[in-house]
C-alpha cells in the first residue's frame, strides 16, 4: 500500500442525482482494503453528468480542498477524539486517551524518527515539509527529500482523515439485514506512508505503510457495533541482491512479529508476495517483506503495539544496509539495471496498487499521491538480462520468492504478547443485567468442535439447535450480538448444568452460532478439535516440549528511600493485562499473597513474567481440572503419612498473588562472592519494603474511607531461579530479617550445595557459610544443661528445590540437593521429569517460561493460601503436604521395590481379614463422573496371565488371583491409556458370590484411585468406522503387589461402555493390558564390561512372545556418566500366515501389523537424585539420568541405573544398545570439570615438587614437561601421586563417618580425570614453552643483526644515544625498579590485589614472571651459540640411549666436571658459556613452573574479573578480605621463591636430628590438598595451599634475612652453583 492510500482522504455526502441524463456504468477498481469495502457483494456505480459536474450514482464523492498550513498542529484530531473516551476500544480498556490519538501520535513520532535518520545517513540532505488540513477535520504533513547525498527521493507522509462511507460498503461490509436501512457512515483513518529511493543501484528502495480504521455506528442502525482496523506492511525492493542485506531485513521483520505470533511472519511474509505481484510481467515488485490488511480479529490493544513495533523497526532494518552500501562504486550498467526496476516500480504503482489507483481516479492531493514515483525510471523493449548475471539473479528471485528466513527458525523467542482468539472473549462481553454474561461465538458448520468454557463442554457438529439439559442455548445469525433479558430464563434451566460435578452436556446439532448464557463471573473458554473428545475417557499426550507463555506485562515501580545503600537495585510489582493503568491507584488496591521473584545470575527482574502471568490466569480461572490419579504424599521419613490424607485443594482460590520482581541490573551473582553478599542484603531490604508497601496500601484506603478488611500479611513468599534462589536462602539467615517474614521459598535450578563456578575462595566460602548456619538452624536451642529452650530458627521455613533435569547444562541437580542443608521433614528436590504434569527436562533459562512448569508451580503456590485467612498456612507439615501432592508424581513412591525390592508402596487390606488389618482409605469415584455399573454388558473370565482391552466394551473382566497368580507370579502390573473412574474401574473382591453378612461396600475395595499417571506419546488417530488403528501409548500403570492382594480372590477391571456422538466411533482407540508375573523372572543385568564393549559395536537381545510386561533393567553404571542409546524393533506380534508371499510377509509383519497389534514401548529410568526419567514411545533413544555418579560425597546407589521397560507381552522385540561415546564424553566434562581443575593444579604442584627436589638433591632443574611426564612414570612416581590421594580421601570418610562411593568406579573415574588434568597441563605447559623458545629465538637473532649493524653507526650519536639512555635509566624511578624489580611488581601486585580486583595483582606477577622467563631464554640461547661442545656432548649422550631427565643429570655432570677444570674466571671459554647456559636454563624452567602455577590461580578469578568489569562505572566496593589475604600469599609465593637458590628452606623438626622440612616435602602436602580439595568439588581451596607456601617462604626469607644481620647465615648453596 503507497502513499496514496492515507493522502488522498474522502468525504462521501449525499447529492442530488440527474436522472435524465444518461448513465455510464463504471465499475470502480479494487478499493483499498483501507476501507470496509466487500469488493465480492459491491456493486458497479453509474456515473452521471449533473448540474454541477459528473456524480456517483446512488451516492456522490466530494473531496474537501486542502488548506495549507504554517505551522505544524500540535494534533489533527477533532476535539471529541483527543484525549476522550474511545468507545470503539474494546471493553476492557480504560486508557484516558482514544487509540485514534495514541496512534496519531505513533505515526507522527514515527515520522520525526525516520525523518531524522534518513538526513542523518544522507550527510546533507534536508526534508521539505508540507502541512495541510481538511474544513471537515484531519490533515497531513509530507515530507520529501530530493536530490540528496545518498537519496535521490525520500518521502515520508502522515495523515489524519475523517469522511462519510457510503450505506451499502457499509452493509457489504457487515452482512446487515435487509430491513436495517442505515445511513451514511462516518469513519476514521490515519497512517503514515514512506518510499525510499536511494541513488546507489547497490542500495535498496524501501516502502513502508501502516494504518488504522474506524467507522462510527450509523445513526439509524442502532445498536449497531463500531467497526476498526489496522492495516500495512514493510517491503524491500533492490535492483541488486546482497543476500546478508535481505536476510537481515527479514530477521528484523520476523523478529517484531515473534514478539506477538510466531504465526505472522510466515503469513503477512507470503501475504506481501502475492500483494506486489505485477500479473503483466509476471513478477514481484521486490524481494518482500510484510503486509497486512483488514486485522481486526485480535486484540485491538494488542494490534496498536503490533503496528508501533513494526514501525520501530523499519529504521533498524533499513538503515545498516544503506550505511553498507551507499558508498558502493557502480557503473553505468549497474545505474541502467536500476532504472529498469524502477520502471517496474512505477507500474505496479500506476496500474495495481489500490491506494494509487482509488486516489488518482476520486481527486486526491496529486502531490502526495505520485510522491512514490522515483526521480528516474527506464524501459528498454525486450530488455532480458542473461542467464546466470547478478542481474538474472534477482529477476529469477522476484519470479520465485524465497524463504529468505524458514519460517520456524526461531521457536525460542518468547513472545511478550498473546494472540486473542478470533472470537469474542467472555471477558470483553457486556454484562446482560443482572446476572448474565453473553458469548456469541461464530463455529465453522462443516468442522466438529467441542466448546470448553472452564469445566463445561458442549459438542457442535452440524447446523441445527436442539436443547438437552446441562446448557441453555439459542441460535443466533452469524456475528450478531443480541441482548438477552436474563428474567425471561428461568433459573432452574441456568442450574442444570451443574459445574461441582463437572457434567457433561450435548448438543448434538448447532448453528453456525452458538450463545451460551453462563451465570456469575467471567470464564476462560477454548475450542476443542473433535478428535480430542474421547480424551475425557483416554489420557492426554504430553507435549515433545516446552509450550511457551504468553502474557501482557506491566511493571510498577516501587518507591524505595533515599537513603537506601543500594540505589542502583529496584523493585516492582507485576500487573497483567493490557489497559494503562495509574500506578498508585494500583499500589492502593494491593490486597492479595506477596511474593518476590529473585533473578539469577544475570537475569532480568522481567522475567518473572510468565509465573506472574499463569498466577493470575489460574486465580481466574479456578483449580486445575480433576483427575482421579493416585497422588502423591509425604514420606515417613518426611513425617507427613496421615497429614496430606485430610488435604482438599480449593476449586477456586481465595486470594491472589501479588508477584514482585527485584531488579539485580543482570549482575553476574555465579562469578562473585562480593556480588552475590549485596544481593542478599538488597533481598531482605525488599521483604521489608513489600511488607511495609501491603501496610501503606491499607492504611491510605483506609484514609478514603475504603473499607478493610483482612491480616495484613506477615510473611513473603520467594521464588528464586538459579543463584536467586541461594541469594533467597542467604536472605533468610541474615541478621536484620524480621521473624517469620519468610516462610516458604522455592527455587528453580538453583545450587544449594554449591557454586557452580567454584573457583573464587569468597564464593565457596560464602556458600560453605549460609550452609553451615542453614543446618544449625534446624537444630533446637537448649541450654548448656541439655534443657529445652526453643524451637529451631528455621523450624517454619519450607524450601522446594526444583531442577531442570539432563538439560540444564548450567546447574546439575547434584548441585539443586537439598541432602545435608534442610531435612527432610522440611523440604525436598524434585525434578522436572518427575513433576507431575510436566515429565519435561529442560534448559536453564526455559524453566522460566515452559508453560507445563510454570501452571503447575502457579496452582501449586495458590494452594498454599488458606480459604480462611487469605493467607499461606502457617504450619509448616501442611505447606509440606501441598508441594508433595501438586508436585510429586507417586510413581517412585509407588514402584518403589524397582529400586528398593524392600520397601513397597501403601497396601490394601480387606476389611473382613483375617489379619485384622483396615481398610486403606483409598477415594472411590464419585457418583457422577463414573457410568453405572448396571451399563455394563456380560461379564469376562479370564483364564490366562495375560489380560487385554482393545476396546470400551462396556464389560467387566474377572481375572482369580489364587489360580492365575501361582506359580510365583504375585505381582500384578497393568497399563492402560483409559482414564480412571472416566474410562475404567479395578476393584479386589475377597470372594465372588460370597454370602456374608457383611454389606458389599465393606467387602469389595475399590483401587482405581491407585493407578498412576505416565506421559504418554501422541495417539493414533481413527480414520474411518470401523478401521483398525495403531495401538495407543499407555498413560497410566497400576501395580499390586503381593501384600496389596493379601485376603483377597478377585481382580475386576471394568471398563466404560463406547461413547459416540451422532454415530460416530470413538476418536481414539482405547487400550489396556494387564499381567500376573514374577519380577524376579525379569531382572535383567549389564555388566560394566559390556557396557564398555557397546561403546565399540551395538549389542543387541531378543525379547521372545510371552514375555513379561514389565522388565526391570539393572545398568551398573549409571547413565548420568555413560548415556546409554536404547533401542526396541518388533520382531514378531504372532501373526502367522499374513496371506502374502513369504519374502514379503516378514517385512509386513514387523512393521504394519505389528503397529495395530503392540502397544509403543515405555521405559522408566530410575536415578536416586534426580527422580525418574520416563521416555514414552521407545524406539530409539539416548537415555541419560541427571545424576553425579562417582564423586566423593557419592553414595552407592547413585551408581546403578534401574529401568523398568513396560511392553507389549504379545509380541516379539530386538533390543540394542550402545553406549554413545560422544554423549558420554561431554556429560564427562559437564560433570567433573570441578575436579579436573583441582587436579589440574595439584599436578603442578606435584611437578613443581620435582624441581625443588632436584634442588635438593644437587641434580639440574628439569623442565615442567619432564617433571610432568616423570610423575606419570609406573609404578611408584603414579602411585604416589595419583592412588594414595584418593585411598587417603577414603581414609578420610571413615574418619568422618561418611558413606563410601563405590570404591571401583569411583577409583576409575577419579584416576580419569586425573589423566585428562594431566592432558591439559601438558598441552598448557608445551604451548606456553614453545611461545617463549619462538620469542627467544627471534629477539637473539634480531640482538645479532641490531649488533652488525651498530658498528656502522657513527660514534658521536652512539655516545649521545648512551649517555641519553643512561641519564633516563638513572632516574630516580627506575633506579629503584632496576635496584629491586621484584619488590615493585609486588607492592604493584599488592596493591591492586587489595584495592581493585584479584586478578588484575596476579596478572602482573604473570607479567613478572614471563619477562623473567623471556630474559633467562634468550641468555640460555646467547650462550648457546658459544658452546658447541655442549651440543656435541648432547648429540652423543642421544646417541647412547639416555633420555629424559637421565640425559639431563648426566649432560649437567660433564658440563660440570668441564667447568670446573677451566676456572672461575675464564668467562671467555666454552666450558664458562656452557656453565651459564645451564644456570639460565634452570631459572627459566624454574619461574616457567611458577608462571604455570600462578596462570591456573589468574585463570580461576577469570569470571569473578568478567563480574567485576561489568560493574564499573556502577559503583566500587574492594574485593573481600579472603580473596585479598589469599592472593598476597600467592604472590609473596612467586616473589619470595623467584630464584632457584631461594627454592631452599628448611625448618628442622625437634628431636629429629636430620630431618628438616623442605620445599619439596611442602609442594608434595599442597598437591595432596589439591587433590582432596578436587575430589569435593571445591577447587577454589587450592588457594589455601598456594597462599601457605608463600606465607612459609615469606616467613623463612625474614628469619634468614635476621640470621644475615646477626651473622648466623647457615650455607645453602648446591656443590655446583654455576654462579659467574
Amino acid at each position: 500500500m503507497t502513499t496514496a492510500v492515507l493522502s488522498a482522504p474522502l468525504s462521501f455526502t449525499p447529492t442530488s442525482t440527474a436522472s435524465a441524463s444518461p448513465c455510464s456504468t463504471l465499475k470502480l477498481p479494487n478499493f483499498p482494503s483501507f476501507f470496509p469495502y466487500n469488493n465480492n457483494n459491491y456493486k458497479p456505480l453509474c456515473l452521471q453528468e449533473g448540474r454541477r459536474g459528473w456524480n456517483f450514482v446512488p451516492m456522490a464523492v466530494a473531496i474537501e480542498k486542502e488548506i495549507p498550513e504554517n505551522e505544524r498542529p500540535l494534533t489533527f484530531l477533532r476535539e471529541s477524539d483527543d484525549g476522550a473516551s474511545n468507545s470503539s476500544s474494546i471493553s476492557h480498556s480504560t486508557s484516558t486517551t482514544t487509540v485514534r490519538a495514541r496512534f496519531e501520535r505513533m505515526i507522527r513520532e514515527a515520522q520525526d524518527r525516520v525523518c531524522e535518520a534518513i538526513e542523518t545517513a544522507d550527510g546533507g540532505g534536508k526534508f521539505k515539509e508540507d502541512v495541510w488540513s481538511r474544513p471537515g477535520g484531519g490533515g497531513g504533513i509530507s515530507r520529501v527529500l530530493q536530490d540528496g547525498g545518498v537519496w535521490e527521493k525520500a518521502g515520508v507522509n502522515v495523515s489524519v482523515v475523517y469522511g462519510v462511507m457510503p450505506p451499502e460498503a457499509y452493509r457489504a461490509a457487515k452482512a446487515a439485514a435487509s430491513d436495517q436501512k442505515p445511513g451514511p457512515v462516518p469513519f476514521f483513518a490515519a497512517g503514515i506512508s514512506s518510499v525510499l529511493h536511494p541513488k546507489n543501484p547497490f542500495a535498496p528502495t524501501l516502502h513502508f505503510n501502516y494504518r488504522y480504521f474506524e467507522t462510527d455506528p450509523p445513526k439509524e442502525a442502532h445498536g449497531a457495533p463500531r467497526q476498526w482496523w489496522f492495516g500495512g506492511g514493510t517491503d524491500l525492493t533492490p535492483a541488486y541482491i546482497h543476500e546478508e542485506d535481505v536476510k537481515h531485513f527479514h530477521q528484523v521483520q520476523k523478529n517484531a512479529c515473534d514478539k506477538f505470533d510466531p504465526s505472522f511472519y510466515p503469513r503477512f511474509k507470503k501475504w506481501c508476495d502475492e500483494y506486489f505481484y505485477i500479473k503483466h510481467r509476471g513478477e514481484r515488485r521486490g524481494l518482500g517483506g510484510i503486509f497486512f490488511d483488514d486485522l481486526n480479529d485480535y486484540d485491538q490493544e494488542m494490534l496498536l503495539s503490533f503496528s508501533t513495533e513494526c514501525a520501530n523497526s523499519v529504521m533498524p532494518a533499513y538503515i545498516p544496509i544503506i550505511e553498507r552500501r551507499k558508498n558502493t562504486p557502480y557503473t553505468e550498467r549497474h545505474k541502467a539495471w536500476q532504472q529498469l526496476r524502477r520502471g517496474r516500480y512505477v507500474e505496479f504503482n500506476l496500474v495495481y496498487d489500490r491506494g494509487t489507483t482509488f486516489g488518482l481516479k476520486t481527486g486526491g492531493r496529486i502531490e502526495s499521491i505520485l510522491v512514490s514515483l522515483p526521480l528516474t525510471a527506464r524501459w528498454e523493449y525486450d530488455h532480458k538480462p542473461e542467464v546466470g548475471s547478478e542481474e538474472w539473479k534477482l529477476l529469477d528471485a522476484c519470479i520465485n520468492p524465497r524463504e529468505w528466513i524458514p519460517a520456524l527458525a526461531n521457536l525460542h523467542v518468547q513472545p511478550s504478547y498473546h494472540r486473542t482468539p478470533p472470537v469474542p472473549r467472555l471477558d470483553e462481553l457486556p454484562l446482560v443485567p443482572p446476572c448474565f454474561y453473553l458469548a456469541s461465538v461464530p463455529l465453522s458448520p462443516t468442522m466438529p468442535r467441542l466448546l470448553k468454557m472452564r469445566e463445561l463442554f458442549l459438542y457442535l457438529p452440524s447446523s441445527s439447535l436442539s436443547h438437552q439439559a446441562g446448557a441453555v442455548g439459542v441460535s443466533l445469525p452469524a456475528h450478531s450480538q443480541v441482548p438477552v433479558n436474563c428474567h425471561s430464563i428461568s433459573l432452574l434451566e441456568i442450574s442444570a448444568f451443574n459445574r461441582k460435578e463437572r457434567s457433561w452436556s450435548w448438543i448434538e446439532e448447532a448453528e453456525e452460532n452458538l450463545v451460551v448464557l453462563l451465570p456469575g463471573r467471567r470464564m476462560q473458554y477454548e475450542f476443542i478439535p473433535y478428535e480430542e473428545f474421547g480424551r475425557k475417557a483416554n489420557g492426554k499426550p504430553i507435549q515433545n516440549g516446552c509450550v511457551m507463555t504468553y502474557m501482557y506485562p506491566t511493571y510498577i515501580p516501587i518507591t524505595a528511600p533515599g537513603n537506601l545503600s543500594s540505589a542502583k537495585y529496584g523493585l516492582y510489582l507485576y500487573h497483567e493485562g493490557w489497559k494503562k493503568i495509574d500506578f498508585n491507584e494500583h499500589l492502593k488496591k494491593l490486597n492479595g499473597v506477596p511474593v518476590l521473584f529473585i533473578p539469577g545470575n544475570g537475569g532480568s527482574y522481567k522475567q518473572v513474567r510468565s509465573l506472574a502471568k499463569e498466577s493470575h490466569w489460574a486465580y481466574t480461572t479456578g483449580q486445575l481440572e480433576q483427575t482421579f490419579y493416585q497422588e502423591a504424599s509425604l514420606t515417613q521419613e518426611e513425617g507427613g503419612l496421615n497429614t496430606d490424607s485430610a488435604i482438599s485443594l480449593p476449586t477456586q482460590y481465595p486470594c491472589m498473588l501479588d508477584w514482585f520482581a527485584v531488579d539485580l541490573e543482570g549482575e553476574h551473582s555465579a562469578m562473585d562472592g562480593r556480588i552475590l553478599e549485596e544481593h542478599t542484603e538488597y533481598v531482605v531490604y525488599t521483604i521489608h519494603r513489600i511488607l511495609d508497601q501491603y501496610k501503606e496500601s491499607r492504611d491510605a484506603r483506609a484514609s478514603e474511607g475504603a473499607a478493610v478488611s483482612g491480616d495484613l500479611p506477615q510473611s513473603v513468599i520467594l521464588v528464586g531461579h538459579s543463584m536467586g534462589g541461594f541469594v533467597a536462602r542467604a536472605a533468610i539467615i541474615h541478621p536484620h530479617l524480621r521473624k517469620h517474614a519468610v516462610e516458604t521459598v522455592v527455587t528453580l535450578s538453583s545450587p544449594h550445595q554449591s557454586p557452580p563456578v567454584a573457583f573464587q575462595p569468597s564464593l565457596g566460602l560464602y556458600f560453605a557459610s549460609v550452609n553451615q548456619q542453614w543446618k544449625k538452624g534446624y537444630e533446637a536451642v537448649v541450654s548448656r544443661a541439655g534443657h529445652y529452650v526453643s524451637d529451631a530458627a528455621l523450624s517454619h521455613i519450607v524450601v522446594i528445590s526444583i531442577s531442570g533435569g539432563v538439560n540444564d547444562y548450567q546447574v546439575r541437580s547434584k548441585l539443586e540437593s537439598l541432602d545435608g542443608i534442610v531435612p527432610p521433614t522440611h523440604g525436598f528436590m524434585i525434578s522436572s521429569t518427575g513433576m507431575k504434569n510436566v515429565w519435561l527436562s529442560m534448559e536453564h533459562q526455559a524453566i522460566l517460561w515452559c508453560n507445563q512448569l510454570v501452571v503447575q508451580v502457579s496452582h501449586t503456590i495458590l494452594s498454599l493460601i488458606d480459604t480462611e485467612t487469605g493467607q499461606p498456612f502457617r504450619d509448616r507439615q501442611r505447606r509440606l503436604a501441598i508441594f508433595a501432592k501438586m508436585l510429586r508424581s507417586p510413581l517412585q513412591q509407588s514402584l518403589n521395590w524397582i529400586s528398593e525390592p524392600s520397601e513397597h508402596p501403601t497396601h490394601v487390606h480387606n476389611g473382613n481379614s483375617a489379619s485384622g488389618s483396615q481398610v486403606n482409605a483409598l477415594s472411590a469415584c464419585p457418583k457422577n463422573v463414573h457410568w453405572s455399573d448396571d451399563g455394563l454388558e456380560r461379564d469376562l473370565y479370564i483364564e490366562t496371565s495375560t489380560v487385554t482391552v482393545l476396546a470400551m466394551d462396556g464389560r467387566r473382566r474377572w481375572l482369580d488371583i489364587e489360580r492365575l497368580g501361582s506359580n510365583g507370579k504375585s505381582h500384578f502390573v497393568l497399563v492402560t491409556n483409559l482414564v480412571p473412574c472416566h474410562g475404567v474401574r479395578i476393584h479386589l473382591w475377597p470372594e465372588k458370590g460370597n454370602t456374608s453378612d457383611l454389606p458389599a461396600s465393606k467387602r469389595v475395595v475399590e483401587l482405581t484411585s491407585k493407578m498412576v499417571q505416565i506421559p504418554s506419546g501422541p495417539a493414533p488417530r481413527q480414520i474411518e468406522p470401523g478401521s483398525q488403528t495403531e495401538q495407543p501409548p499407555p498413560s497410566a500403570i497400576f501395580w499390586l503387589s503381593p501384600k496389596d492382594i493379601q485376603g483377597f480372590r478377585f481382580i475386576t477391571i471394568s471398563v466404560a461402555p463406547r461413547p459416540t456422538v451422532s454415530g460416530r466411533p470413538p476418536p481414539a482407540p482405547s487400550m489396556a493390558v494387564g499381567q500376573f508375573f514374577n519380577p524376579n523372572e525379569w531382572n535383567i543385568g549389564f555388566s560394566p564390561l559390556l557396557l564398555l564393549l557397546s561403546a565399540y559395536s551395538e549389542k543387541d537381545m531378543l525379547l521372545k512372545e510371552d514375555h513379561s510386561l514389565a522388565l526391570n533393567l539393572v545398568f551398573t553404571v549409571s547413565f548420568g556418566l555413560l548415556p546409554v542409546t536404547l533401542s526396541l524393533k518388533t520382531a514378531g506380534c504372532g501373526v502367522k500366515n499374513s496371506g502374502l508371499p513369504a519374502g514379503e510377509s516378514g517385512d509386513l509383519e514387523n512393521s504394519s501389523i505389528c503397529k495395530l497389534r503392540c502397544f509403543p514401548p515405555v521405559a522408566i529410568a530410575w536415578d536416586s537424585t534426580s527422580g525418574p526419567h520416563i521416555y514414552p514411545n521407545l524406539h530409539s533413544e539416548t537415555i541419560i539420568v541427571d545424576s553425579a555418579p562417582d564423586l566423593w560425597s557419592s553414595s552407592q546407589a547413585s551408581e546403578n541405573t534401574v529401568i523398568l521397560l513396560l511392553v507389549d507381552p504379545h509380541c516379539a522385540y530386538k533390543m540394542s544398545y550402545a553406549v554413545s561415546s560422544t554423549a558420554a564424553a561431554s556429560r564427562f566434562l559437564l560433570l567433573y570439570s570441578s575436579q579436573i581443575v583441582g587436579f589440574s593444579v595439584a599436578i603442578v604442584f606435584f611437578a613443581l615438587m620435582r624441581q625443588a627436589s632436584a634442588w635438593e638433591l644437587d641434580l639440574p632443574i628439569p623442565s615442567m614437561l619432564m617433571a610432568v611426564e616423570y610423575n606419570m612414570r609406573l609404578p611408584l612416581p603414579f602411585v604416589f601421586m595419583a592412588v594414595v590421594p584418593i585411598l587417603l580421601s577414603l581414609f578420610l570418610s571413615l574418619l568422618k563417618s561418611q558413606p563410601f562411593p563405590a570404591l571401583a568406579s569411583f577409583l576409575v573415574v577419579s584416576l580419569s580425570c586425573y589423566m585428562v588434568a594431566n592432558g591439559f597441563i601438558f598441552i598448557l605447559i608445551f604451548i606456553s614453552q614453545l611461545v617463549f623458545y619462538v620469542a627467544a629465538v627471534v629477539h637473539v637473532f634480531f640482538k645479532k643483526r641490531l649488533q652488525t649493524w651498530e658498528i656502522n653507526i657513527s660514534h658521536a650519536f652512539l655516545h649521545w644515544f648512551i649517555n641519553l639512555s643512561s641519564s633516563f635509566f638513572f632516574s630516580k624511578v627506575l633506579r629503584c625498579l632496576r635496584f629491586d624489580p621484584l619488590l615493585v611488581s609486588a607492592v604493584a601486585a599488592i596493591t591492586l590485589v587489595c584495592f581493585v580486583h584479584p586478578a588484575l595483582g596476579l596478572s602482573l606477577l604473570l607479567v613478572s614472571h614471563a619477562l623473567c622467563c623471556h630474559n633467562a631464554l634468550c641468555s640460555f640461547k646467547s650462550a648457546s651459540f658459544r658452546s658447541q661442545p655442549q651440543r656435541e656432548e648432547s648429540v652423543n649422550s642421544k646417541s647412547n640411549g639416555i633420555d629424559g631427565l637421565e640425559q639431563y643429570v648426566y649432560q649437567h655432570k660433564v658440563s660440570s666436571k668441564y667447568s670446573s677444570s677451566s676456572g672461575k674466571n675464564s668467562t671467555s671459554s666454552p666450558a664458562s658459556a656452557n656453565s651459564f647456559g645451564d644456570r639460565q636454563l634452570e631459572i627459566f624452567h624454574h619461574r616457567h613452573g611458577l608462571l604455570v602455577l600462578h596462570f591456573l590461580a589468574a585463570l580461576m578469578f577469570g569470571p569473578s574479573l568478567v563480574a567485576w568489569l561489568q560493574r564499573i562505572g556502577l559503583g566500587h566496593s574492594f574485593p573481600w578480605f579472603l580473596d585479598s589475604v589469599l592472593c598476597i600469599g600467592v604472590i609473596l609465593h612467586g616473589i619470595c621463591d623467584s630464584q632457584p637458590e631461594f627454592n631452599f628452606f628448611f625448618f628442622p623438626f625437634p628431636g629429629i636430628p636430620g630431618r628438616e622440612l623442605r620445599l619439596s616435602l611442602a609442594y608434595m602436602l599442597a598437591g595432596y590438598y589439591s587433590f582432596l580439595s578436587g575430589l569435593a568439588s571445591a577447587p577454589y581451596r587450592v588457594f589455601y595451599a598456594m597462599a601457605a607456601i608463600g606465607v612459609i617462604s615469606f616467613g623463612y626469607r625474614m628469619i634468614e634475612r635476621r640470621n644475615r644481620e646477626k651473622g648466623e647465615l647457615r650455607l645453602t648453596s648446591r656443590k655446583h652453583p654455576h654462579r659467574h
